[in-house]
């Protein structure tokens, strides 16, 4: 037995739905303070340090003997 066309079904095919933007914004509104939130405690975070150069130390792995 077979059952005839769905109405529902046509009429939602000729229509474009528009796509809920919402949830997309809501994420941007969380993610951009929170990524702003990191990018300062990294920065607060940071040591700068002086590291010694090759030329400075003696010793082990120079590669002459």
């Amino acid at each position: 037995m077979a059952y005839g066309p769905s109405k529902n079904r046509s009429e939602s095919q000729h229509e474009p739905r528009e796509p809920n933007l919402i949830p997309i914004m809501n994420l941007f509104i969380v993610l951009i303070p929170m990524l702003m939130t990191i990018m300062v405690s990294v920065h607060l975070a940071m040591i700068e340090i002086t590291l010694p150069t090759s030329s400075s130390g003696g010793g082990a792995g120079s590669g002459e003997e």
